[in-house]
């Protein structure tokens, strides 16, 4: 045997020289190749039909994943559009084994982990809070630490620092675990040329609009279910006044646009645009915890976050956010100089005047885009719905929930 397979340089450079070209070209093209060893050995064949065949014999049975009919895909690492790497392989469930019920897996996995960090920062922002109350309270068993946290002003600058604060770190920490950065999920660039005094003008006549709607459904309601919020104390005077913008309008349109319009919606736009501005409202008025606040700022949040997606810049919910508040501060504190009546009148006008204009920039929005608020479908099997109860299911979410139903049982009982 050792003598059958001694070959020469000579003998093998002699071979080779003599080979004819198209020889050379069936190794390349993958045809057959025919390889004598000894005058006594048996051809060898090799080809790739017969590889591909040996293959074919050798994998799993029919219903394995790794089969290439029926439209699956062969076992081989993809990176879907959530980042995760998979492969079709035998271990999975059978409810697995197609490729479309593998992909509303990854779709569900995904959606449960947004939810979970989202979920996560709520929980960090109400124990921040409830920590520092519980703080407060013990200092304030001291009659001038108490004295002077009751003071207004005082009052309503803790409240916002706090709530700048919670909010402020529980963005954070949920862009840490997304591992995103804000100014990507969310533009905080210009707004599409020309259509930014169009959204304000749709934003501010909304957020009236639901004003109405909301407080016609309350009377409506307060003898079945009574609404009561906490009462804001405005402090008086000049400084008071701009006090209360700061704390009432400017903080609070930044702090709010931040988490709320840019993490939370920003980071649920990959799952479809509708779905990140539902969900981001719904937690958005959950946050107020009060029956009177909570539909309001549920409706707001929606308008919002449709005029962020559509101008595409974080800039036009801050603006519309100032506005609505700085509005509110204005009749508050005009109504501390006019007589009830005359007052009654200004807001009657204020508030047709805002519903007319709104109706307005809506129309010419409508003009210069004439799929106004008609988002495009998106890649996901699962529909909307599905997601939303993907995500108000994870449990941190629903911790949150529960917070919520708290703090409204115990504003319910002490206003």
């Amino acid at each position: 045997m050792n003598s059958e397979f001694n070959f020469e340089n000579e003998n093998i450079n002699e071979n080779l020289e003599n080979t004819p070209p198209d020889s050379f070209e069936n190794v390349t093209t993958g045809q057959d190749v025919d390889i004598d060893l000894s005058e006594n050995s048996e051809e060898i064949n090799f080809s790739q039909e017969t590889i591909v065949d040996k293959q074919e014999n050798f994998s799993t049975p029919q219903n394995s994943p790794n089969n290439t009919e029926n439209g699956q895909n062969p076992p081989s690492f993809q990176t879907n559009y959530y980042g995760y790497q998979h492969s079709y392989q035998p271990f999975y469930q059978p409810q697995y084994q197609n490729p479309e019920a593998l992909k509303l897996f990854f779709e569900k996995k995904a959606v449960k982990k947004t939810a979970m960090h989202i979920g996560i920062g709520f929980i960090f922002f109400y124990a921040f809070q409830f920590a520092v109350s519980f703080i407060l309270a013990f200092f304030m068993r001291n009659k001038n630490v108490s004295e002077f946290f009751n003071n207004s002003a005082v009052n309503l600058e803790l409240n916002i620092i706090l709530s700048v604060l919670g909010m402020g770190l529980s963005g954070l920490f949920i862009l840490k675990t997304e591992g995103a950065k804000a100014s990507r999920l969310v533009s905080y660039g210009k707004p599409k040329s020309g259509s930014l005094i169009s959204a304000v003008m749709v934003g501010v006549g909304f957020c009236y609009t639901a004003n109405i709607v909301v407080s016609m459904l309350q009377s409506r309601l307060q003898n079945i279910l009574p609404f009561s919020q906490p009462e804001i104390e405005l402090p008086n005077g000049a400084l008071g006044f701009l006090i209360s913008v700061l704390s009432v309008a400017v903080a609070p349109a930044l702090i709010e646009e931040f988490l709320f319009r840019s993490v939370i919606m920003g980071s649920l736009l990959k799952y479809g645009k509708s779905f990140a501005i539902f969900t981001s409202a719904l937690l958005f008025g959950l946050v107020h915890g009060n029956l009177v606040q909570i539909p309001f700022a549920f409706m707001v949040g929606l308008i919002l976050g449709a005029m962020v997606v559509e101008t595409n810049s974080i800039w036009t919910g801050i603006i519309i956010h100032f506005a609505n508040n700085f509005i509110s501060v204005c009749m508050d504190y005009l109504g501390r100089f006019l007589d009830e009546n005359i007052l009654n009148v200004c807001y009657l006008f204020l508030l047709s005047s805002l519903i007319l204009i709104g109706f307005f920039g809506f129309y010419i929005l409508s003009v210069k885009n004439q799929e106004l608020f008609s988002f495009k479908k998106t890649e996901h099997i699962s529909s909307s719905v599905k997601r939303f109860g993907w995500f108000f299911s994870s449990a941190p979410i629903i911790i949150y929930c529960v917070i919520v139903f708290l703090e409204i049982l115990m504003v319910q009982a002490l206003v």
